[in-house]
């Protein structure tokens, strides 16, 4: 046997990165997650780990707490109830609190809550509460914005509020554009990982060729209001191509006191790997300039010309569809969890299962019924697999998702 003193094990410990302060803020209570929105929790009990989370305590419900310790097994499981949303049980949430009063954590609260958020929330947020800290986001600062939390005085004075901007402009009442900040250091991090430069709004307008408006879609008019003069001073416009969800391009030129020719385009989220969809249709746009406009676009995938008119639905399924495909994928694994496979198997199995029967898909050109027909024996396994999902809804519910999703992207045009 070697004789090992502290300075040999160290030498045989992994080293931890640079940037990590792993353990420098002891416990965290974090509740989150629901039966609607798993991933959320999971999320974010990664995120406490890597900033800096000696241990942390997820309490959820059951099926979350499984993918939560499938993907991140240091957590430790509080497992609770679930109540009449899919969400944490209040009373289960209170016992949360209680458990806590003696050695006192961070409370992380919000991310994926639903519409159980105000409830659980008013449950760990009472005078016996001996929260360290607490960090309240997504779904939280929903409840706090709308004034459902009853005991908003009784927040731990050492309180986070980590919203987006449309939510901490609901909670301040103020507009997006108010409560927007620089991040120059950020900006200057991601154009070195580019190969971009960095410029002031005001000077991109100035300057660039296709001027890209990604915001949502209640901060554009405050971004418009901002760029009118450097866009005024030009002799020759640049091509707006606007990104935001259910804007249209005459909204655009009303809003415009300098008429530019204007794109309007819907990307999806695998345009990051180079396999998305963008949906395009332009206005007073020279032909060179839309051949410049899908030249700079081609690498991110499949560019798709559509008539104006059909744009909230289409974008209900090839913009909001990921977020279906992630769902039917995670339904698939937790399937197979409980069949007894590992999730980070199941989940291999069910994306690897959706790529190559998207692909046959468009090779065959043939219709998605035939070649559902052609995996169903007679009396086999498949066939009671999908008779299974028939009488769960599921045709109905995916269809209802992207007329729900059509209907959304069309009312935000009227707000």
């Amino acid at each position: 046997m070697h004789e090992l003193n502290q300075h040999k094990i160290a030498a045989l410990l992994p080293q931890r990165r640079a940037q990590s302060n792993k353990g420098s803020y002891g416990s965290v209570a974090a509740a989150a997650g629901s039966l609607a929105y798993r991933g959320a929790a999971a999320l974010c009990v990664e995120g406490a780990l890597r900033t800096g989370a000696g241990l942390v305590y997820l309490a959820s419900v059951e099926p979350v707490i499984q993918l939560v310790l499938t993907r991140t097994p240091e957590c430790c499981a509080l497992p609770c109830r679930t109540d009449a949303d899919g969400g944490i049980l209040a009373a289960d949430a209170a016992a949360v609190r209680q458990r806590f009063t003696e050695k006192p954590a961070v409370l992380l609260a919000g991310p994926g809550l639903g519409p159980s958020a105000a409830r659980i929330l008013n449950a760990l947020l009472t005078a016996d509460a001996k929260w360290k800290a607490a960090v309240l986001d997504a779904d939280a600062l929903n409840a706090l914005a709308a004034g459902e939390l009853g005991q908003f005085p009784l927040l731990p004075t050492n309180t986070v509020l980590t919203p987006h901007p449309g939510e901490a402009a609901r909670l301040l009442g103020c507009s997006v554009a108010q409560i927007q900040t620089d991040r120059p250091a950020a900006a200057q991090e991601l154009a070195a990982q580019l190969g971009g430069t960095v410029v002031t709004n005001e000077e991109a307008a100035a300057q660039s060729d296709f001027l890209f408006l990604g915001v949502k879609p209640q901060g554009l008019a405050a971004l418009l209001d901002t760029l009118q003069r450097s866009l005024s001073a030009r002799k020759t416009p640049p091509v707006l191509v606007s990104m935001a969800a259910g804007i249209d391009t005459e909204w655009l030129r009303q809003h415009l006191k300098t008429q530019c020719p204007c794109i309007r385009i819907m990307p999806n989220t695998p345009v990051s790997i180079g396999q998305g969809v963008i949906l395009y249709t332009a206005v007073d746009t020279a032909a060179q300039q839309l051949s410049d406009f899908c030249a700079l676009l081609c690498e991110a995938g499949e560019l798709l010309p559509l008539e104006e008119a059909k744009f909230d639905a289409a974008s209900a399924i090839s913009g909001c569809g990921p977020a279906y495909c992630y769902a039917f994928a995670d339904a698939l694994a937790m399937g197979g969890v409980r069949c007894g496979l590992p999730y980070k198997t199941a989940v291999r199995l069910a994306a690897a299962t959706l790529r190559g029967s998207a692909e046959l898909l468009l090779q065959s050109g043939e219709h998605p019924a035939a070649l559902m027909t052609k995996v169903c024996s007679p009396a086999g396994t498949t066939i009671e697999g999908v008779a299974a999902l028939r009488a769960g809804g599921f045709e109905s519910a995916v269809s209802d998702a992207v007329t729900a999703a059509c209907a959304r992207s069309a009312s935000l045009a009227k707000k």
